[in-house]
């Protein structure tokens, strides 16, 4: 845009003719004002807005010219000298006999007549006046040298340039002030601002030029963004290319709408043929997406990523999941990537198509220490997490790998197959050790008898061990069987004791577990005639994991019962010391000569007074220490008024007339008690009693004892069997080392 001020030169003439006269004078001048100012083609530009008045004689009527000003005498009165209202209006023009005479306020005349008035034509500023008035020399106004000032607006603000027809904006309109002539009403821009044919007739002559954005062309990218332009009068312009994230360039093409055509250069898109606001597509190519994976591991998000730009690489975060790393971890990518690791970060490069890769996290080694009890192989190996280890070893003389013990202390699995170790489920540095077995002795036996001793025989049966004592610690985790023999109950003359029963089973024994042996004694059972025998009892923990149990004693006239005949009672409910129902599968006494208490009850008599007569009481006397009572009603005391003597059945002496005693009583004689003067109950009463058991035993016929009742526990035994009336003698218990 630029600033252009236009110099205008105008030229006015009366277009009509003034009265035959070859100059104006007072007679025509009426008539060659109105000519003048009616004809006047441009009145608006030249002649200010004003409107004087006509007085006459101090009384105004309105002008019968408009827009000049006619001063009267009245008005010559106010205007003269310094104090005239057109002193800020000079310079003026007056009209006398003589033509136009410019004037200035001190040459006004005051007082004159009317006769003498003088037209005014009050003139824009920058105008002049040439000419006389007349026909031949009529008034010509003339401006001055100023031009037309421009002022561009842009969407209504005032702006500094004026916009250029190749610019961006839309023309709207102008508008002039009155002193401006104009002829051409198109777009003005300030290529084209002579076109327009702007007159300034006056100074400060403005025009505003109005413009708005041109018509606006949207460009609209895949990704949602967006950028626009604005196109003016040419119809055409450009935007620059937008860079947009995953997208490329390659291949890109543009579709707009109203008909506007589009191309794709270099760096830009140019559009044409814009007449109104339109919307172009811009249709780009995607750029590959990578998606990343980890086995064993975690992918910071996001974990798929577009390629900014063709040629660019991606990085991703990888985190190892707890027992893996990334040092050793493998990468790959399914679609021709190049990719690699470092630390955590994945670089993905080379990318010209969507692509998975994955990176497969390292598990992480653990070093185990290898420790071999009784054996060798001690070592260290590394081990990694979610893999085994395996060691060799072997044992010393007298121990076997074959039941070996593996342990370790930092949560690992261990086993062993003849010399080889395996160790599983390692996540942590640790030790593992092994503890080799003592070579099984197969056959070797133990028995348990009642003398309190448990002896260890060889497979062959020689005596290897006699150790004191009922518990038995097995140095072997072995496979074993169990036999229980019960003890026999007594015999009571010509009948025996019942046998004791039989218990066999199989269990499986760590190394260094401890068993306890209680063998059953004949007659080691309940009690009674002929006592039971004792169970024999097979004890591991608190618990009794197999029972023989012992037979019972026998009566007078029948055997006793033999053990493990599934009675479950350890003889009969009598006697003294009978066996309980189950009581260690014992067998009870017989009970033929057992005796029970059978309780009675019986009374102790006894005379408070006087003297006891088998249950009665006889003599009973009055006897009292300086008090006052009674004795009636079988010795029975009832207190009495001592003031009165009174007696609830008697009196004392004293008190009875004559001194006769009550009836039924006698008179006390002297010295028979302490006290004399007193009456004493003749006759006899009840006796105190007090009660007590005085009951004793007593004798029943004779039963045999009952055999108790074989048992084990299902969760040690295996294979269990068992059987009656097996074992005569004293019970004893057998373990056997079997495998």
């Amino acid at each position: 845009m630029k600033k252009l001020c236009v110099f205008i030169i105008c030229m006015f003439f009366c277009l009509t003719s003034l009265y035959a006269a070859n100059q104006t004078n007072a007679n025509t001048i009426k008539g060659d004002l109105k000519c003048f100012y009616t004809r006047l083609d441009k009145e608006n530009i030249f002649i200010l807005d004003t409107d004087k008045f006509k007085c006459t004689n101090g009384v105004c009527v309105s002008s019968d010219f408009n827009k000049i000003g006619i001063l009267n005498t009245n008005e010559y009165e106010r205007v003269g000298g310094s104090t005239s209202y057109l002193v800020n209006r000079l310079p003026f023009v007056t009209l006398g006999n003589n033509g136009y005479d410019v004037v200035t306020s001190n040459e006004i005349r005051q007082g004159e007549s009317e006769g003498g008035l003088r037209p005014v034509l009050v003139l824009e500023e920058g105008l002049y006046v040439i000419g006389s008035g007349t026909k031949r020399d009529p008034w010509i106004l003339v401006a001055s040298a100023n031009g037309v000032n421009f002022i561009p607006y842009i969407n209504n603000t005032r702006v500094d340039n004026i916009p250029n027809s190749t610019d961006k904006y839309l023309f709207v309109k102008y508008e002039c002030t009155k002193n401006v002539e104009t002829n051409y009403v198109g777009p003005v821009y300030g290529d084209t601002l002579s076109n327009l044919g702007a007159k300034a007739y006056s100074k400060n002559a403005t025009c505003n030029l109005y413009y708005k954005d041109g018509y606006k062309v949207t460009f609209k990218y895949p990704d949602g963004s967006s950028n626009y332009i604005n196109i003016g009068p040419s119809k055409k312009g450009s935007a620059s290319k937008l860079e947009v994230n995953g997208y490329t360039w390659e291949n890109a093409s543009v579709s707009c709408n109203n008909g506007v055509t589009a191309n794709i250069e270099d760096t830009k898109i140019s559009v044409d043929n814009v007449t109104k606001d339109s919307i172009c597509t811009v249709n780009l190519t995607m750029l590959p997406t990578v998606t990343m994976t980890a086995s064993n591991g975690r992918v910071g998000a996001p974990v798929s990523k577009t390629l900014p730009h063709l040629g660019d690489s991606l990085t991703f975060t990888v985190t190892a999941n707890s027992y893996y790393q990334t040092s050793g971890a493998t990468v790959s990518c399914t679609n021709g990537s190049t990719i690699s690791l470092s630390g955590n970060t994945v670089t993905v490069s080379n990318i010209t198509k969507n692509d998975t890769c994955r990176v497969n996290m390292a598990p992480q080694t653990y070093n185990v220490t290898l420790s071999v009890v009784n054996g060798s192989g001690n070592t260290t190996k590394g081990i990694k997490y979610g893999s085994t280890g395996t060691f060799t070893v072997s044992a010393y003389s007298d121990y076997t790998t074959s039941g070996a013990r593996v342990s370790c202390n930092g949560g690992a699995s261990g086993s062993i197959s003849g010399n080889t170790v395996t160790i599983r489920n390692v996540n942590k540095a640790q030790t593992c050790t092994v503890t080799m077995t003592l070579a099984k002795p197969i056959g070797e036996y133990w028995i348990a008898n009642t003398d309190g001793y448990i002896r260890e025989y060889t497979s062959s049966g020689t005596l290897v061990k006699t150790t004191n004592g009922s518990s038995l610690y097995l140095q072997y985790g072995a496979y074993y069987y169990i036999e229980a023999y019960g003890g026999q109950g007594d015999g009571y003359g010509r009948y025996s004791g019942g046998a004791g029963g039989r218990a066999t089973g199989y269990a499986t024994f760590s190394a260094g577990t401890t068993l306890y042996l209680y063998a059953g004694s004949q007659g080691g059972g309940g009690r009674g005639a002929a006592y039971g025998g004792a169970s024999s009892r097979v004890v591991y923990g608190s618990t009794n994991i197999l029972i023989a149990a012992g037979g019972g004693g026998a009566s007078s006239d029948s055997y006793g019962g033999d053990g493990g005949n599934g009675y479950g009672s350890g003889g009969r409910d009598v006697g003294d010391g009978a066996g309980s129902s189950g009581s260690n599968g014992s067998g009870g006494g017989s009970s033929w000569d057992s005796s029970q208490y059978v309780s009675e009850t019986c009374y102790d008599y006894s005379c408070p007074y006087g003297t006891l007569r088998g249950t009665r009481c006889t003599g009973s006397t009055y006897s009292i220490s300086g008090g006052c009572s009674c004795y009636v009603d079988g010795g029975r005391s009832y207190d009495i008024d001592c003031s009165t003597n009174d007696c609830e059945y008697g009196y004392s002496k004293d008190y009875w007339p004559n001194g006769n005693c009550p009836s039924g009583s006698t008179w006390a004689h002297p010295g028979y008690r302490s006290y004399s003067g007193r009456c004493y109950w003749d006759g006899d009463f009840q006796a105190d009693r007090d009660p007590y058991d005085c009951g004793g035993y007593q004798s029943y016929s004779g039963y045999p004892g009952s055999g108790g009742s074989n048992s084990y526990s299902s969760s040690y035994i295996s294979g269990y069997s068992n059987s009656s009336g097996y074992n005569t003698g004293n019970g004893y218990i057998k373990i056997t080392l079997q495998s």
